[in-house]
């Protein structure tokens, strides 16, 4: 499986099978990282960081307490 699928705008099979592929920590620590870093590109960063950074914070920990409820596992 690639590790860069191009963008169609589609949540197909090919989609779901890349992210089933990946590790779902990584998947949650990507995704998030990613999402900081366009914030972070942004010339307004320095005056919202601290109100963008929080949401992004708050999805990864939601995102890892449902993959521990869908895997039964600990993170």
């Amino acid at each position: 499986m690639p590790t860069y699928l191009p963008e169609d705008g589609d949540m197909g099979p090919i989609t779901r099978a890349g992210i089933g592929a990946r590790d779902t920590e990584q998947l949650i620590t990507g995704f998030s990282a990613t999402r900081l870093a366009y914030y972070e590109s942004l010339a307004v960063w320095q005056h919202y960081a601290v109100g963008w950074r929080r949401p992004v914070q708050r999805m990864q920990r939601l995102a890892r307490a449902m993959a521990c409820e869908t895997h039964s596992v600990s993170l």
